[in-house]
């Protein structure tokens, strides 16, 4: 019983390791994708409010949802209207 258990942890040790290293994750995406997270929830609470999606990320800051939008280098995130979805 304990050689599985031990065995188990052990394959999630390198399924985790494999994961991570394939997945190489700078300071600047690590920023970007929490950007993108924060302006999804802030989409989620401006849709439950106005019953619909913002039509722009501006939107957001026209009415007072967020004070500004995030910066990222100049790379602008794209929004899709229809999902609430941001990249």
């Amino acid at each position: 019983m304990i050689k599985g258990f031990l065995f188990v942890i052990v394959l999630a040790i390198i399924y985790w390791a494999i994961y991570f290293m394939q997945t190489p994750s700078t300071p600047e995406s690590s920023a970007r994708k929490i950007n993108a997270t924060l302006l999804e929830t802030t989409v989620e609470i401006f849709s439950t409010s106005e019953n619909r999606n913002p039509e722009t990320l501006a939107e957001l800051v026209e009415k007072g949802y967020i004070e500004s939008l995030p910066e990222d280098e100049g790379r602008p995130f794209k929004y899709n209207s229809a999902t609430g979805e941001v990249k």
